[in-house]
């Protein structure tokens, strides 16, 4: 596709397309976390860290929003022993991301750090990545390897991004091996940065999208009984 090839009616084309996907996810379901089988499910929690919810370049007040409601999931999977993952972005000062974005999380300073508000949680793993995309960590496919859970609920941020690419790696690669699990995403729980064109809740209505059409379960919210 040329850009300059796009037709004149191309924005209020895309603008109709992004309202079906609107009223697509309105219609999502939410999800009763007691309607789970507790022993085969995980939470992954996907970089809520200091450097993308309180300082740093890469700091934004939307992620920091994130941390009331996934300390409250997280406190409710503790009490019903469902196993609990997280990730946090960690790069050494050579890392090849850092081409891509200002410097960030960096290795043994606090903003690699995950938020003191989830620290005391007690975490299977905490798995350091040099990417945005945890997925290809070693530690994280030898846990996958491993494991019986067939039930992941993803939070954390950034949608569009760190999300987004693990989750769709992931499904890929159940769907490669025919693997019946599923990826379960509450879309209260994650949210991206809102910085010039990047808008946050066009950039959250896409990736939304994307993860939809890739079989990935969108939830409104998780309760509990």
């Amino acid at each position: 596709m040329k850009v300059e090839n796009l037709s004149d009616s191309f924005a209020q084309e895309a603008q109709e397309s992004i309202a079906g996907i609107i009223e697509q996810l309105k219609a999502k379901p939410v999800l009763v976390l007691d309607q789970l089988q507790f022993d085969r499910t995980a939470i992954i929690v996907m970089d809520l860290v200091n450097g993308f919810a309180k300082e740093g370049p890469l700091a934004d007040e939307r992620v920091k929003r994130l941390i009331p409601g996934i300390s409250h999931l997280l406190s409710a999977a503790s009490d019903r022993k469902i196993e609990m993952l997280a990730f946090r972005d960690c790069h050494g000062k050579d890392s090849k991301e850092m081409r891509f974005y200002p410097a960030h999380c960096l290795a043994d300073e606090k903003e690699s750090e995950l938020v003191d508000e989830i620290k005391g949680f007690h975490f299977s793993h905490v798995i350091a990545k040099n990417s945005t995309n945890g997925f290809h960590t070693t530690e994280f496919l030898n846990w996958l390897k491993e494991t019986r859970v067939d039930t992941i609920v993803l939070v954390g941020d950034c949608t569009d991004l760190c999300i987004q690419h693990f989750a769709i790696s992931l499904q890929t690669y159940m769907n490669q091996h025919n693997f019946e699990g599923k990826i379960v995403i509450p879309m209260d729980l994650v949210d991206t940065f809102h910085l010039g064109i990047h808008h946050g809740d066009l950039m959250n209505i896409i990736s939304f999208y994307q993860m939809m059409s890739n079989g990935i379960e969108l939830v409104q919210e998780i309760q509990y009984q």
